[in-house]
């Protein structure tokens, strides 16, 4: 199987506690993954990484159809329905919850110590949980605490195979500068931009390690954790993710729209800069004889002139021939001496 399902990777180690992150001068790539969706999806919620590893969640029925005008239980409603939606919030959890926050003092009358040490349990824990036995407020808690996690599970899994293909993106573009650690300690090695040519980049971005004998494969037995280095990194983050955006709602808003602010525009420049100079750089190692200022300004996309032309005069310094009789800034280069120019008869 060439990539896995969504769900059946493990989104929980890395990306549910914070405090789990190895230590290191870079980003450990699970940060960066993080700091990249803010900007990258509108509306986004770290919640919604360790959501997309959740069962689908049903659409349960809402207080109003479980429960008669005078607060009575629908029977077959909760027949139906009612062990489902206990799933997603038992009676001792909505009792716990609704102690704590109407009735502090009535927690000890609910629950007694665990003499094995774990936490606090019901003095009633022998008692079954029924249908019949759901409030409507538990109702409605429940059922919308089921549809919380569902929207989440929908937006993580939308916007997870997004944010790692992007990030392949700009490990191969070389946007960004990735190393990689060995588990365990030992000396971190710079990756290739090639390194991140997989078949299924979501599995890299689950697990953030890598086996540094099969650099392209993500199921490999993992050797190394994978860090992204820091110099550059907000703002080329920030340049690509308003390249591609994505809009989890139906009003497509991005985050740009949101007013999400990335870092100060000097260092976007710079980012939008250096990204222009590689794109230049590749394109003239490819069609060397295709260098005229519009064959470079197609390349480059939509950047200002003044992006440009800095651009340019860095490539100018590996290219020199893109200069030879050129021509005043912001005009395109003359025919190279001897070249006959056609004209109508």
């Amino acid at each position: 199987m060439i990539t896995q399902e969504l769900s059946s990777l493990d989104w929980e180690l890395w990306y549910s506690d914070r405090t789990k992150w190895p230590v290191d001068r870079n980003i450990f790539l699970a940060d960066a993954v993080l700091r990249i969706a803010r900007m990258m999806v509108f509306p986004w919620h770290d919640e919604f990484v360790v959501a997309a590893s959740a069962d689908p969640a049903p659409l349960l029925p809402g207080p109003i159809d479980a429960f008669h005008p005078d607060g009575t239980p629908v029977d077959e409603v909760h027949r139906a329905w009612g062990p489902t939606l206990l799933r997603y919030m038992s009676t001792d959890e909505f009792e716990a919850a609704r102690a704590v926050r109407d009735e502090p003092a009535s927690w000890a009358r609910l629950y007694e110590p665990d003499p094995e040490g774990g936490p606090p349990r019901p003095r009633h824990a022998d008692r079954e949980d029924g249908p019949l036995r759901i409030s409507m407020q538990h109702w409605d808690q429940a059922a919308w605490q089921a549809a919380e996690i569902e929207s989440f599970r929908e937006a993580g899994c939308r916007a997870l195979p997004h944010i790692a293909r992007e990030l392949a993106r700009m490990a191969i573009e070389e946007s960004l500068s990735f190393v990689a650690r060995p588990i365990g300690g030992g000396e971190p090695v710079d990756l290739e931009p090639d390194d991140w040519l997989v078949d299924d980049p979501a599995a890299r971005v689950a697990s953030c390690t890598m086996n540094i004998d099969q650099p392209r494969s993500t199921i490999a037995a993992a050797t190394h954790l994978i860090f992204v280095r820091p110099e550059g990194f907000e703002a080329a983050a920030w340049v690509h993710a308003r390249r591609v955006p994505l809009a989890l709602l139906d009003e497509g808003i991005t985050a740009q729209d949101a007013g999400v602010l990335g870092p100060k525009p000097s260092s976007v420049w710079k980012a939008l800069e250096d990204r222009a100079v590689r794109e230049m750089r590749r394109h003239l190692l490819l069609n060397p004889t295709q260098y005229t200022r519009p064959d470079l300004r197609r390349v480059v996309g939509d950047v200002s002139e003044t992006v440009f032309e800095k651009a340019r005069d860095r490539i100018g310094r590996e290219f020199p021939f893109i200069k030879e009789g050129g021509a005043p800034r912001g005009k395109d280069r003359r025919p190279p001496a001897g070249r006959l120019r056609l004209v109508d008869d």
